[in-house]
């Protein structure tokens, strides 16, 4: 049965206020839904509690929060102490919706949206040229200081900038969101800018700093075929383990190639193109890495880059339970979920080896993102349908010498 409960009149006003419903409110944002973060890779690239923002990797340079509020990839970024919470766009908020969970009024949207198109404008200008995003990898925007040309297909090729950095066409590149100042060739610059090169115009327009194989007196790498690599790994190892050179050969090949075999999609020259390049550099957990598996320079012998070199410290420090590197260390295999977990897909299905030794998630994960590519390349080079098959076929002619 239905009750009502009266005021009686003579009641206080204060208390009689009390017991009034809340007065509804005027505009539907002035209701909370519930708090959410804000995009921190749009914002700043900072993430955490005393940003309220969380990583998306929206601009492509990463979806983890680290300890110290940044957002990356790899283990400073993704490691135990990343902060969860502000990670993998956690609560994310939805599109018109602010960090404090009010529905933004419109007047204010449009007022932000102004105000970002105007610093936009007066930032033009400090932009700079842009290199080909088409040319490399496809990504583009302000990280990547790349625009969408479209490539050899041109207007009709994929010549928008998508609001995650890549180039592509239809509603997702081009709809709501598309970064204009990155999309259709815009500002692009009149000559490719390639790593190495001695001089000229970067792509934020100031003087290039020389930097790689194109210096003066920068040592010229001595680029590797597939049989080299093998044979490098085959020779390395051996002296260690003669039954894990041979276990390992095929997956090693596999790893060299995602760190070091270059193709025209790594958007940048390179005198190793479609082949091993045995100098390449990258950002890794441990700093800057080098070589066919990616050394950390404190073990990388600069004076005397021997790939055998190179294959037997690969296999002494990385692959094994090194304390501070190995990917059976007790951090890696405890303390951080995915880092020891053996890398599927390239031959590394022998239980009785990965126990052991193997190539893992938490060492070699860029060059596992790029392996498929990798090996697509290796069987074009050769006009065959498998570059597994070519590195099987490499490592069984190393092994029989």
């Amino acid at each position: 049965m239905l009750s009502l409960f009266l005021v009686p009149p003579g009641l206080p006003s204060a208390a009689r206020s009390a017991l009034d419903p809340a007065n509804p409110p005027e505009r539907p944002e002035d209701i909370a839904i519930t708090a959410c973060y804000n995009d921190a890779n749009a914002n700043g690239n900072q993430c955490g509690e005393a940003h309220s923002a969380t990583c998306t990797n929206s601009d492509g340079r990463g979806e983890c929060c680290s300890a110290g509020g940044n957002c990356g990839t790899g283990y400073t970024f993704c490691g135990p102490d990343s902060q969860v919470e502000f990670s993998h766009s956690n609560n994310l908020c939805e599109d018109g919706m602010a960090s404090d969970g009010f529905a933004v009024p419109e007047d204010e949207k449009e007022a932000a949206e102004a105000a970002a198109k105007e610093a936009a404008e007066k930032a033009k200008g400090a932009l700079g040229c842009f290199t080909d995003a088409n040319v490399g990898s496809l990504q583009c925007g302000p990280v990547a200081h790349a625009t969408c040309t479209g490539g050899d297909r041109g207007k009709d090729g994929d010549v928008c900038c998508s609001p995650a950095g890549y180039c592509g066409s239809g509603d997702a590149f081009c709809g709501d969101g598309m970064q204009f100042e990155y999309s259709h060739g815009k500002n692009l610059c009149e000559a490719p800018v390639a790593v190495g090169q001695a001089q000229g115009q970067q792509a934020n327009g100031s003087a290039a700093a020389c930097t790689g194989f194109g210096c003066p007196g920068a040592p010229v790498p001595e680029c590797l075929t597939v049989e080299q690599v093998a044979k490098a790994w085959v020779h390395g190892v051996s002296p260690l383990s003669k039954a894990d050179a041979e276990a390992l050969c095929v997956p090693a090949v596999i790893i060299a190639a995602g760190s070091a075999f270059h193709t025209i999609q790594d958007g940048w020259i390179s005198p190793c193109m479609g082949k091993f390049d045995p100098l390449v550099e990258a950002d890794g957990f441990d700093g800057t890495r080098k070589g066919l598996w990616q050394i950390s320079l404190q073990f990388f012998d600069t004076d005397d880059p021997d790939p055998e070199k190179q294959a037997a410290t690969a296999y002494d420090v990385y692959t094994g339970d090194n304390a501070d590197y190995g990917c059976l260390a007790e951090w890696c295999v405890t303390s951080t979920p995915g880092c020891s977990a053996v890398i599927p897909g390239i031959g590394q299905d022998d239980p009785s080896v990965t126990e052991s030794r193997r190539f893992c998630h938490g060492v070699w994960s860029g060059a596992q993102a790029a392996v498929d590519r990798k090996l697509s390349a290796i069987a074009t080079t050769r006009n065959q349908s498998s570059g597994e098959e070519i590195v099987q076929a490499a490592c069984a002619k190393a092994l029989r010498r």
